[in-house]
C-alpha cells in the first residue's frame, strides 16, 4: 500500500476521513487554515478535487495528525484508515 497522491483525493475520501475523526467542517478549516468554503466544495465533489497540490496537502497533513491515513493499492480503490492509539 502506499499513501494517497494529493492528486488522487477524492470527495468521498474527504467525506470519510472527517467522518472518522468527528471534527466539524468549520475545525477542519480552522486546522488546516483554509476556507469553510474551499472545505465543502473538495468534500462536495463526487471525483478528485479541484484542490491545489497545497491544499491538499495540507488537509492529508492534518489528517495525519489526526491518525488517519489515506492509503493507495493497485488491487484496490483507494480508502482511508484510522490508526490505533498507542496503549501505554
Amino acid at each position: 500500500m502506499r499513501r494517497v497522491e494529493t492528486s488522487e483525493l477524492t470527495g468521498p475520501l474527504l467525506r470519510a476521513a472527517r467522518a472518522l475523526v468527528n471534527v466539524s467542517s468549520e475545525h477542519l478549516a480552522q486546522a488546516t487554515k483554509l476556507g469553510l468554503a474551499t472545505i465543502k466544495r473538495a468534500e462536495a465533489s463526487e471525483g478528485v478535487t479541484r484542490l491545489t497540490s497545497a491544499n491538499a496537502e495540507r488537509l492529508l497533513e492534518v489528517y495525519e495528525k489526526l491518525g488517519v491515513i489515506f492509503v493507495q493499492d493497485d488491487t484496490v480503490q483507494a480508502g482511508v484508515h484510522l490508526l490505533r492509539k498507542s496503549r501505554r
